[in-house]
């Protein structure tokens, strides 16, 4: 695999660089794309908007909040692809709908929301 910290070409995210795999979840706005980039050997996530009436706005407020806010625990926002949609970082990890699974006191669960 190649370097994660590489610079990331914003106009690779032409649909000739990437293979969609598959749908990682679905939100009240966006469903989320699980992709493969071909050139940079990564995977990545496009977020596609749930409201085609909406598209338009909903992808601005997207695309002006990833690159306004910057956080260890949030992922990173790459780009475009050649249809407007917001290309984030994917992070392979647990859905919060799973964290009963990891059997977390009351005082974890707050520790947690605080950081």
């Amino acid at each position: 695999m190649k370097n994660q910290n590489q610079f990331i070409d914003q106009k690779d995210f032409d649909e000739e660089y990437y293979i969609e795999l598959r749908q990682v979840g679905v939100g009240s706005s966006f469903e989320t794309i699980l992709i493969y980039h071909i050139k940079y050997e990564q995977f990545f996530v496009i977020k596609k908007p749930l409201n085609l009436d909406e598209k338009e706005k909903l992808i601005v407020r997207e695309i002006k909040n990833y690159e306004s806010l910057k956080h260890p625990f949030l992922p990173k926002y790459y780009g475009k692809t050649t249809d407007g949609y917001p290309v984030i970082e994917f992070i392979n990890g647990k859905t919060i709908e799973k964290i009963d699974d990891l059997k977390l006191s009351e005082s974890d669960k707050i520790k947690i929301i605080f950081q």
